[in-house]
């Protein structure tokens, strides 16, 4: 009896429903990520009330729709590069 007459097919598990896989970590690369939390410290030494600004920007982002969020990314990131292009 070491082989059946009707074998059944190993076919490969699939993936459990009951628990999703985790999203990934690190979407920035480990530079990248070090140099802006290195910029983000320096602004709360040099100008907390920016950093504090920087922080609300950074919650009505994470917490609104993306054609909203995408909006007022680039408005800050024109606001950013006006205030740059003064000084």
């Amino acid at each position: 009896m070491s082989e059946h007459r009707n074998p059944r097919q190993r076919l490969p598990k699939p993936p459990p429903t009951h628990n999703p896989p985790r999203p990934q970590r690190g979407t920035y690369p480990p530079r990248a990520l070090r140099e802006m939390r290195t910029a983000f410290r320096d602004l709360v030494r040099q100008n907390p009330r920016a950093a504090s600004a920087a922080l609300d920007v950074l919650a009505i982002v994470a917490h609104s729709n993306r054609r909203r969020a995408m909006a007022l990314v680039e408005a800050a990131s024109m606001l950013v590069s006006s205030i740059r292009g003064r000084s």
